[in-house]
């Protein structure tokens, strides 16, 4: 798949050196999520279908820098899968009540684009 936008949406750059991947996921797991709800609340708001999360890293003193897309038409999903369980077990309802809201919203705008 070729990556229709030249530049990330959205980068993170993670200063710290990890010990390994558990530690660095279980350190950024909120900041991973919020980045990547960020990208799908853009989603909605655009008619862009492809977007991009970068994230630079450094594990056991190796640099990991690793692009993440999404297509909006493909992964949404990823939100009730892998994101509402996280906050929902975090208590940030807030935050999983958006992301219910988001979801409906996409699928809704997908199933209009797929017309």
């Amino acid at each position: 798949m070729e990556n229709k936008q030249a530049t990330p949406f959205v980068s993170l750059l993670l200063e710290d050196n990890y010990s390994d991947f558990a530690d660095f996921y279980g350190c950024n797991k909120i900041k991973i999520y919020n980045a990547i709800l960020k990208l799908f609340q853009h989603f909605e708001k655009s008619n862009e279908t492809v977007l991009t999360l970068k994230i630079d890293a450094k594990i056991t003193n190796i640099p990991w820098d690793t692009n993440f897309t999404f297509d909006v038409t493909k992964d949404v999903e990823v939100l009730k899968r892998d994101l509402l369980p996280f906050y929902v077990d975090s208590e940030y309802y807030e935050v999983a009540s958006e992301i219910l809201r988001l979801t409906l919203a996409l699928n809704k705008k997908n199933n209009k684009r797929s017309k």
